[in-house]
């Protein structure tokens, strides 16, 4: 084992090891109980626990120890899974988009963009299909807003920040809450306004849900839509199962080869789930780090008050112990009315501040509201939303002082697709080879035959 490293997470703290190529190794939970993980030199998973798994030359998993097993089409999608003795037979359309999820239940249609645009599901012979529509803020951006029910009514609804990362949740028959992300983006609460957690969930490194408290939310590792039936987790390009911690298929885009790990194609995070995220089911990015979340209660339990709260709030008088993420959701939140989200308010020049500490920031939040509330432990030493290849550097922190005007920070667009489309469009394609479907031989055979006919045809006409 080559180092260990730890994070605040709820209930208490969680440990990870890793080896000498950074893949996950160990996973020690706050009561003690450590899960170790065994990898091939391809980057497969061949031991969680006490599962182990076996795997192809093509690095696709086939079988485990339990005695579940998996199939692909020559295309490298999932054909077929018996896990615990229920079988799935996904089926994918010709861009390898999961068109139904096998288990006789649910379909999914796609947009132009290749988004889920509809999800249908048959509830039974005494019930109609119901189908669901996602909503999205734009043709560049790739997460959702809204999924409404066939009646237009809205399901769940998500605020969101200009990157499109989550600050808020509405799901049917719950109020809106802010949502607290962890350091891999993970949902790992929500709360209210007053701090007041109504829901939180622990999740496995490879995203399975290992604890949960209040109303189950319909987002959740990598605060991406789950859907509820099969656990699958939509990461835009392919679907993720945090069961097996691989995607349903194959990734279309080929990776540098370093580090190896990245020929694996249905590898999730390089075997590094903690260190990395998949916005796009492409690329990864590092995790958002230690800004967000790291100062987070060790118990984070439905009911539980958080230390919501800042000297950076302008003197509100309450202690902000998670991180960027969290206050900006605190802006949001109280920006909108009392009925619901609205958008978030536009940039204002000034809003933001260059930062570059290495320590702990943040610090007791006295302020002319009267709390003292608790010092903020979290490090903004890396970037709220990474980019691709980002390996450190400067960050972005909420202004406390009158300084020069900076900069606004840059949205970084993490898909490609329509670039990508728009390359091929405009590339032009050699034409298809021709493969004759008549020999050569026939041919001659019924020129001679041709020639004989018009031959005999002139001696009867002399004759």
């Amino acid at each position: 084992m080559r180092n260990s490293s730890k994070s605040a997470m709820s209930k208490g703290t969680h440990t990870y090891g890793y080896d000498d190529a950074g893949r996950l190794t160990s996973w020690t939970a706050p009561g003690g109980e450590t899960t170790d993980y065994e990898w091939d030199a391809s980057g497969n998973r061949v031991r969680a626990g006490e599962e182990t798994f076996s795997y192809d030359a093509r690095n696709r998993l086939t079988g485990s120890g339990d005695g579940d097993t998996w199939s692909y089409t020559p295309r490298g999608t999932l054909a077929q899974s018996v896990v615990d003795g229920v079988e799935r037979t996904p089926e994918f359309d010709a861009f390898e988009r999961m068109v139904a999820s096998g288990d006789g239940t649910v379909e999914y249609g796609y947009d132009a963009l290749g988004r889920v645009a509809t999800r249908t599901e048959d509830e039974g012979l005494m019930a109609a299909a119901e189908t669901s529509e996602f909503l999205y803020g734009g043709l560049e951006k790739n997460n959702p807003l809204a999924v409404l029910d066939s009646e237009g009514d809205a399901l769940s609804s998500y605020g969101r920040d200009e990157a499109g990362e989550l600050v808020s949740i509405a799901d049917a028959d719950q109020q809106p809450a802010l949502a607290y992300l962890n350091n891999h983006t993970d949902l790992a609460a929500t709360y209210t306004p007053q701090g007041t957690t109504t829901s939180s969930t622990a999740f496995s490194p490879f995203g399975e849900t290992v604890a949960s408290e209040g109303a189950a939310d319909s987002l959740g590792f990598q605060s991406e839509w789950t859907d509820p039936v099969t656990g699958d987790v939509n990461m835009h390009a392919r679907w993720y199962q945090p069961g097996t911690g691989r995607f349903a298929s194959r990734d279309t885009m080929t990776l540098e080869p370093d580090p190896s790990v990245q020929l694996n194609r249905y590898t999730y995070g390089n075997g590094a789930p903690m260190r990395y995220r998949d916005p796009s089911g492409h690329f990864l990015v590092g995790s958002t780090g230690a800004a967000v979340g790291a100062g987070a209660a060790t118990s984070i339990g439905l009911g539980t008050t958080m230390a919501i709260g800042l000297g950076l709030l302008g003197g509100v008088g309450v202690a902000l112990a998670i991180g960027f993420v969290a206050y900006t959701a605190y802006n949001y939140y109280t920006s909108s009315s009392s009925s619901g989200f609205s958008n978030r308010p536009a940039y204002r020049p000034g809003m933001y501040s260059m930062y570059s500490g290495g320590g702990s920031s943040g610090g007791a939040g006295s302020g002319s509201g009267g709390g003292s509330g608790a010092t903020a432990t979290g490090s903004f030493t890396t970037t709220p939303y990474a980019t691709p290849g980002y390996t450190g550097g400067r960050s972005w922190s909420p202004r406390t002082s009158v300084r020069p005007e900076p900069r606004r920070p840059v949205v970084p667009k993490v898909d490609p697709r329509k670039k990508i489309l728009r390359k091929i469009l405009n590339t032009p394609q050699p034409r298809p080879p021709i493969h004759n479907t008549v020999d050569q031989s026939d041919v001659d055979k019924a020129r001679k035959k041709a020639e004989e006919t018009v031959r005999n045809f002139r001696i009867s006409m002399k004759t």
